[in-house]
């Protein structure tokens, strides 16, 4: 199962706008272990429920690209596993011999 936690928040200046933000330092975890950290900025008007929605669709973000990454993954073994296939396929010849009785 996958989790996100909130594992710190700092006010900082935005550089370009001079605007303060809230950053969240966030763990997204895998059955408990840290797979990627996270830092996100948002504005300090922000609620916590939205700040909460947002989280969710970070982590359902991630979970998608994790997923899509083992059907890649699995596609490019499929691939080489056909063309390792197809290599020792051609050109092979099956002989049967008859046993004709007379």
């Amino acid at each position: 199962m996958y989790t996100i936690t909130i594992t710190g928040t700092t006010r900082e200046r935005v550089v370009d706008s001079g605007e303060e933000q809230l950053v969240v330092a966030a763990a997204i975890k895998k059955d408990g272990r840290v797979v990627d950290l996270r830092n996100l900025g948002f504005p300090l008007d922000k609620s916590e429920d939205e700040i909460r929605e947002e989280l969710a669709k970070v982590l359902a973000a991630y979970v998608r690209d994790q997923e899509i990454a083992t059907q890649t993954q699995r596609s490019e073994e499929l691939n080489a596993n056909a063309d390792e296939l197809k290599e020792k396929l051609e050109g092979m010849s099956i002989e049967h011999a008859s046993e004709q009785k007379s």
